[in-house]
């Protein structure tokens, strides 16, 4: 990622057991200034790197950190601040000077090749814990008819053996060709008068992540236990 001079990093966290995305970009001002919106040393924005972060809660709100230069600034985000990927805190809310606005975007990049093995069955003989239904009159496997047909008699009782023997479903492994799909999301974020012009922005985006876009077998299945 491109290494910003003069640049804002927002930790955007958004706490439900994992943690959440880190943006970096640039904060700009209307006049290039500092961006008062609070009495105080801490409610004085400074260009430059600043750290913003979003605890959630189940009651009674979240909570937005802004962590910059000369302090810290914790306000409340009600439930009814978010629309989808987007927040809108009013300065009645937050106590602010200004409105906040926050937009997320996920943008797709390039994508590239993996090659692994993945688990897979198939038959042939091989040792696997096999379910048993033990009955006066009869064992069945889980692999007979009688397994179900006898599962409400009485005086069965269910056993686990370690068998050696043909099943339909053998553990095995396939190569396998997977083409991810590399993307960050990107945050703008506005310090708006009551005007609605924007006194200050920030745009930044995430360091890259990536999921499974497409999965392709390159062999067949192979039996992990098969001797024959």
């Amino acid at each position: 990622m491109k290494r910003l001079t003069l640049g804002m990093l927002i930790t955007l966290t958004l706490v439900g057991g994992c943690t959440g995305d880190t943006y970096l970009g640039e904060l700009s001002t209307q006049d290039g200034a500092p961006l008062r919106v609070r009495d105080g040393a801490d409610g004085l924005l400074k260009p430059g790197t600043m750290q913003v972060s979003i605890e959630t809660s189940l009651w009674p709100s979240d909570t937005l950190t802004l962590k910059h230069r000369t302090g810290t600034l914790q306000l409340s985000v009600p439930a009814n601040a978010y629309q989808g990927r987007a927040l809108a805190l009013s300065r009645h809310e937050s106590g602010l000077n200004t409105d906040i606005k926050a937009f997320w975007t996920r943008e797709d990049l390039d994508t590239y090749g993996q090659t692994d093995s993945v688990s897979c069955t198939m038959p042939g003989v091989c040792l696997k814990n096999v379910s048993y239904r033990v009955c006066p009159g009869g064992t069945y496997s889980q692999y007979s008819k009688g397994y179900q047909k006898h599962a409400k008699d009485e005086g069965c009782v269910h056993e686990t053996r370690l068998s050696d023997d043909h099943f339909p479903d053998c553990p095995g492994s396939r190569n396998v060709s997977n083409t991810y799909q590399r993307y960050h999301y990107t945050l703008k974020l506005e310090f708006l008068a009551p005007s609605a012009a924007a006194l200050a922005e920030f745009n930044g985006s995430t360091g890259r992540a990536s999921y499974l876009l497409r999965q392709d077998s390159t062999s067949s299945c192979t039996s992990l236990g098969s001797r024959r």
